[in-house]
């Protein structure tokens, strides 16, 4: 009986003796009201506002590295070909275009997770800034900050149609944090629901917003320009039969029993995107913006250049033709350097398929298969070729625009061919030494393949033996995208997003500027994630 007692007085002196210190825990542990972060601190804060503002649009895509590598539509959409060795490095389109994929396979692009986080933010950030005058942000402001959302929220919406096709859609409205299950189950919607309510409010928003900004600081902000070149491009692609009256899809319906594409096709969709292109171009040129030409010492435009530099210039350098640049600019960089061959400093893999070769038009403007063309696909070439229009040749490609020994297949091709892509025979900067300008021709297999890519690699190149002369027994069809760069970085690392869509077979690219008017046709390519860099002492890989 004692020593019971003794033990419970052991144990109550123990208690007593702990509670102080645990009491004081507590108090150590009690967070002061300003430590915790809540939406009122956060929108009570200029720097804080700024932030969340500038996290809504960090879900734009990276159109250089990001659209190759992790996007991958490029790739997988057989223009763009990697190396096969840099699987072992992550790249997850690799197998995919081998078909080694299933239902579980994650995609780096990751959409259905991020995009609706930005959209949801975008949406809390409307319903909760305010004005904070003596902090600088003025009512004025805070109107194009709204205006700004609602254009990221749009812009979202549309890349999650154009990847997902119909997907739950439920605009202005914010999840609450306390929700129940049933609040998250919202309907796959129509394809063309969805495409209307993100064309309205692009409409909406580019009334609101200023074709550009006189600050240097908000360059990349959404403007109404920005707005009317979404819209233009996805209208495009909405009128396309994949989309538009496509029978595959004619059982495809929701739990309502609504169908989700559109059954019957409608001519007037083109019509619709049209209007909308000439609706981005009229405003475009009102506001400003151009296409970035440079001249010979005659006047006459010199087309090599201008698509080159258009490339490579900034806007606040004269770059007008820039109507989309990305917060942040993308990792060129590393994408240069994929694209670049080994003898160059790169690292000599990433190249385009032969089937966006035969794309490019020839001299005179027409299809390789148009029996004028000129094509000749056999053969090699006899002597030099230089241009009459340019100063590219002397100045960027040492001296000519095709060297004799050329296959023919290369040659008598328009610019922005010989700008965009490397081959067999063609020019390109030596790793280290650019005063060694001596003739070195690189065989095939020192070339690498750059951004357009093919399901397998034997789709590459559809040609059994491009040619007798090859040196590698794995000929790969036109190598570099990026054709002619240096080292050194480009001037600016923003993404070009041009007037017309890249997909448009309509576009013109000099097509306001009478000295060029002939110039063929935009091509169903993406030139715009594509660059070269400019010198004018150059030398042979």
């Amino acid at each position: 009986m004692k020593i019971m007692k003794a033990s419970i007085f052991k144990y109550i002196l123990a208690v007593a003796m702990f509670t102080p210190l645990l009491s004081s825990c507590a108090d150590y542990l009690d967070k002061e009201e300003d430590t915790e972060l809540t939406l009122d601190l956060v929108f009570e804060d200029k720097t804080r506002v700024e932030g969340w503002l500038g996290n809504a649009y960090s879900a734009i895509p990276d159109m250089y590295m990001g659209t190759g590598r992790y996007l991958g539509w490029d790739i997988l959409g057989d223009d763009q070909t990697p190396s096969e060795r840099w699987r072992q490095w992550n790249w997850k389109v690799i197998p995919y275009i081998l078909g080694e994929w299933t239902p579980t396979s994650e995609w780096d692009g990751n959409y259905w997770n991020e995009l609706p986080q930005r959209i949801r933010e975008a949406y809390i950030f409307i319903e909760n800034v305010h004005a904070l005058p003596d902090q600088g942000i003025t009512p004025s402001e805070v109107t194009y900050m709204k205006a700004e959302c609602r254009f990221l929220i749009a812009y979202y919406y549309y890349l999650l149609a154009n990847t997902y096709g119909p997907i739950p859609f439920h605009p202005d409205h914010i999840v609450p944090t306390d929700f129940n299950l049933n609040d998250l189950m919202e309907p796959q919607r129509p394809y063309d629901e969805i495409i209307n309510w993100v064309d309205k409010e692009l409409q909406e928003v580019a009334k609101v917003l200023p074709a550009k900004y006189s600050e240097s600081r908000k360059y990349g902000r959404a403007t109404s320009i920005m707005c009317l070149a979404v819209r233009a491009r996805m209208l495009l692609f909405a009128a396309s039969p994949l989309v538009n009256g496509n029978p595959d899809y004619a059982t495809f319906t929701n739990k309502q029993g609504e169908n989700l594409f559109s059954t019957t096709y409608d001519a007037t969709r083109w019509k619709k995107a049209a209007d909308a292109c000439k609706e981005l171009i009229d405003a475009a040129e009102a506001a400003g913006y151009k296409l970035y030409v440079e001249r010979n010492a005659d006047g006459s435009v010199d087309p090599y250049m201008s698509l080159q530099n258009m490339m490579l210039t900034r806007f606040d350098e004269g770059n007008t033709e820039i109507l989309f640049a990305r917060p942040g600019g993308n990792d060129y960089t590393e994408y240069e350097k994929h694209c670049t061959p080994a003898n160059s400093g790169g690292s000599g893999g990433w190249g385009v398929t032969q089937s966006l070769v035969d794309a490019f038009f020839t001299a005179n403007g027409l299809p390789i298969d148009d029996p004028d063309s000129g094509y000749v696909e056999e053969g090699f070439s006899e002597s030099n070729t230089i241009a009459n229009n340019s100063i590219w040749d002397e100045e960027v490609n040492g001296g000519a625009i095709t060297y004799a020994g050329t296959y023919n297949m290369y040659c008598n091709r328009e610019p922005r061919f010989y700008v965009t892509v490397s081959f067999n025979n063609s020019y390109f900067t030596k790793k280290s030494d650019c005063s060694n300008s001596s003739m070195v021709v690189a065989t095939i297999s020192t070339l690498t393949m750059l951004p357009k890519t093919a399901t397998s690699y034997a789709k590459r190149f559809r040609r059994n033996q491009i040619q007798k002369k090859a040196t590698s027994p794995t000929v790969r069809a036109s190598c570099i995208v990026l054709a002619k760069h240096t080292s050194t970085m480009p001037k600016h690392s923003t993404n070009v997003s041009r007037a017309i869509s890249k997909s448009s077979p309509t576009s013109t690219r000099f097509a306001n500027v009478p000295e060029y008017a002939n110039t063929p046709p935009e091509l169903p390519m993406k030139t715009s994630s594509t660059s070269t860099s400019p010198t004018k002492k150059r030398c042979v890989a």
